[in-house]
């Protein structure tokens, strides 16, 4: 299986029950193609085949259970690595995209591009998949090592926030070590500054993060 850091093509898929919708990307974020995709193996094959003659190929989901578990048979044969972005994250990513409604085309770009660029910062958790589910996670080595220190160092001063503090907390509740829940919440400051850059929008932490999406990560 490739290694994270050799991934250079990045395919979101928005997983449905029937079908799926992907977006693949190149490591520069512009789109190399995008397309509906059954949930049919034949069909899972053929996106994987396609992306991969462009690159080394990583897929990144949004649903890791029993509607995906083809996806990821299929992904463990082809031994392509999966990253899970959760429900959360995709929340929070919808936010930088204003005015544009939900789509599975939109998703699925959010999907693909959130990860090329937290993988970037070295934020990005690389599933292992038995190849009928995911039953763990390991961090990118393909990161910036600065930018990943800085990110790292940034989310540790924040822990004196209490927004943050509890972020982290619940982290350490779910059984993560102290590094892992900091990088977890240093992924989450990492999709704030990519909403602040992409909307123009200062950070307003009094604002209600349900019209913002930006005040609930400190």
């Amino acid at each position: 299986m490739a290694r994270p850091e050799q991934v250079n093509v990045w395919a979101g898929l928005d997983v449905g029950k029937e079908d799926h919708f992907a977006e693949v990307l190149d490591d520069n974020g512009e789109r190399i193609f995008a397309r509906g995709v059954a949930n049919d193996e034949a069909a899972l094959e053929a996106l994987l085949e396609r992306a991969g003659q462009h690159g080394t190929v990583g897929l990144v989901i949004d649903q890791p259970g029993s509607i995906a578990q083809l996806t990821l048979a299929v992904a463990a044969r082809r031994q392509v690595p999966v990253a899970y972005v959760p429900g959360l994250v995709m929340r929070r990513a919808a936010d930088v995209c204003p005015g544009e409604a939900k789509t599975d085309k939109r998703d699925a770009f959010i999907i693909a591009d959130g990860a090329r660029l937290a993988s970037y910062a070295g934020l990005v958790p690389v599933t292992r998949q038995s190849g009928k589910s995911i039953n763990g996670e390991s961090q990118s080595r393909r990161d910036n090592h600065q930018l990943k220190n800085a990110m790292f160092l940034a989310a540790f001063a924040a822990l004196r926030d209490p927004a943050s503090k509890a972020f982290y907390d619940r982290k350490r509740a779910e059984g993560k070590r102290h590094n892992a829940a900091l990088i977890c919440l240093a992924r989450r400051r990492w999709d704030v500054i990519l909403a602040m850059l992409r909307t123009c929008q200062p950070y307003q932490p009094a604002r209600d993060a349900r019209h913002t999406g930006l005040a609930d990560a400190a």
